[in-house]
């Protein structure tokens, strides 16, 4: 079974980048999408499949990421599910509204960027890849 990960962006284009990165990394992920915070509410419900990952931007309409990130760390059953920001903001009141985030991660210019993110995360967020890549001259074991 794969790693599922709930992406919550209201532009869709950033959602497909981010499943493409993790595509191009060899990282099998099953991916859904959001595209408001009262939406991603609906998808940690009773009636949906958990996620692995929740990744939030923090400007969404109806519900913002810092919103939903308060309100998934104010609810037991979802506590401690793994919640980081993908947003296009790097300013500090941002980054303290939300310091509950297990991350905080800027939108990339660069496509290499979202494919080390990729990685990033599945390391990080889901323990899909080694703490440490082995070294470039490593032996294949």
């Amino acid at each position: 079974m794969l790693p599922k990960i709930l992406l919550a962006d209201d532009n869709p284009h950033n959602g497909l980048l981010m499943q493409e990165a993790f595509h191009e990394a060899g990282i099998p992920v099953e991916f859904s999408f959001a595209r408001n915070g009262l939406e991603v509410l609906e998808m940690l419900g009773p009636d949906h499949a958990r996620p692995n990952l929740l990744i939030l931007d923090l400007n969404m309409p109806r519900m913002s990421g810092d919103q939903v990130l308060a309100e998934v760390r104010s609810r037991p059953e979802l506590k401690a599910l793994p919640t980081v920001m993908l947003t296009s903001s790097d300013r500090a009141s941002d980054r303290r509204r939300c310091s509950a985030a297990n991350g905080y991660f800027i939108k990339c210019i660069r496509w290499e960027c979202y494919v080390e993110l990729a990685r990033d995360l599945a390391r990080q967020m889901l323990r899909l890849l080694p703490s440490r890549p082995p070294p470039a001259d490593a032996a294949p074991a």
